[in-house]
């Protein structure tokens, strides 16, 4: 970030963004903001966070703090002065409380530069990320296996799945769960509903959880049936699950195939591209992105689609997600959370992408193929 002052001629940046901020001071708050200095950090927030960063100043070098009052212009912000770099994010309500409270600086909007020193992630922020897919990897199945039954709905369980991931407050959740049944699950974002399970029904699961504050995300599918029959007669006896199987093996076979891309170096642009064409005559139910960074947001930098220009870097964690979603009928996304490695990419996500078929009256998984 110094060099990034030194090389722009800015006096300083102003961060108000809650992300950054942490990323910075390891303060999270209502209401907060980091000004960077040529020689330290200042962060600046309420009496109600004075305690808490007190205690951050302490524990961490070059960072200072300065308390939001009253008189702070008057105190503080009118000794500040020069060019300062601010985010493209801000509101015009907090450019215009920048002007207030730093009457003597002039505002010059940057794009990305703390995302993008944010991007790729130390050994710490790894093994939480890691931790977090843990959590997710360990209680999936066996939630299920306790949860499935027909007739209850998407909103159900998304909401029981949601207050699992969580374990009492120790992980927090990376985004509403998306819990989607049969025709549903051709909508890529689709808000769970009161929409019934039923036999016979594909299943589109994509979920994570935080652990101090970063994310995970993974998407897996299943299929339900609840009857007596062993499930290669029921699923010989149902066209529409046959359909769903061979589109599942393709785009399964696409997601591995693409994984192997995941190198540093490669463009981002090019590995989308190669996961489009693995597609072949399908790759026009593919409406999204192949994929994108995770960190302290769900969605960060690099992003992996048709017009990025990103080149993977070593230690990157993004995702690889292709999905095909036919409407009125059935969507699949396979995604997996990776981190970007020398040879081959290091896969976060555990849970197996077999596909199987849960059955209510054993309560057993079966592998389809």
């Amino acid at each position: 970030m110094q060099n990034y002052l030194k090389n722009h001629k800015l006096t300083g940046f102003i961060s108000l963004k809650p992300e950054n901020i942490f990323w910075l001071t390891n303060f999270w708050g209502s209401f907060g903001m980091t000004l960077i200095l040529k020689n330290k950090t200042i962060l600046i927030s309420d009496g109600r966070y004075s305690e808490k960063a007190q205690k951050l100043v302490k524990s961490r070098e070059n960072l200072a703090f300065q308390l939001y009052d009253e008189n702070f212009t008057d105190n503080f912000g009118k000794n500040i002065s020069g060019v300062f770099g601010i985010e493209d994010t801000i509101s015009l309500t907090q450019r215009k409380l920048l002007k207030k409270l730093f009457p003597n600086i002039k505002l010059k909007i940057t794009s990305q530069v703390l995302e993008n020193l944010r991007r790729t992630k130390t050994d710490d922020e790894i093994n939480k990320i890691k931790q977090a897919q843990n959590k997710v990897d360990e209680i999936l199945y066996n939630f299920l296996i306790e949860n499935l039954r027909e007739n209850i709905t998407e909103k159900a369980l998304a909401f029981k799945l949601e207050i699992a991931l969580q374990d009492s407050g120790n992980y927090g959740l990376s985004f509403p769960a998306i819990v989607a049944f049969g025709e549903n699950s051709a909508i890529p974002h689709h808000e769970p509903s009161n929409r019934k399970l039923k036999s016979g029904d594909n299943i589109l699961i994509d979920l994570g959880t935080t652990y101090q504050r970063y994310c995970s995300d993974m998407t897996r599918n299943f299929l339900f049936q609840n009857s007596t029959k062993n499930s290669q007669n029921f699923i010989s006896n149902n066209i529409r699950i046959q359909d769903y199987i061979q589109k599942y093996n393709l785009l399964l076979d696409t997601q591995n195939q693409t994984l192997k891309q995941y190198i540093p170096n490669q463009s981002t642009k090019k590995i989308d591209k190669i996961s489009r064409d693995l597609l072949g005559e399908f790759a026009k139910y593919y409406i999204h992105s192949l994929g994108h960074g995770v960190g302290l947001e769900i969605h960060e930098l690099p992003n992996l689609s048709k017009k990025s220009k990103f080149k993977l870097k070593l230690n990157d964690i993004v995702t690889c997600e292709p999905g095909i979603y036919f409407p009125n009928k059935f969507g699949i996304r396979i995604e997996d959370l990776l981190v970007i490695k020398k040879d081959n990419p290091e896969i976060l996500s555990k849970t197996s992408k077999k596909l199987k078929i849960f059955n209510q009256v054993t309560k057993t998984w079966e592998n389809v193929f």
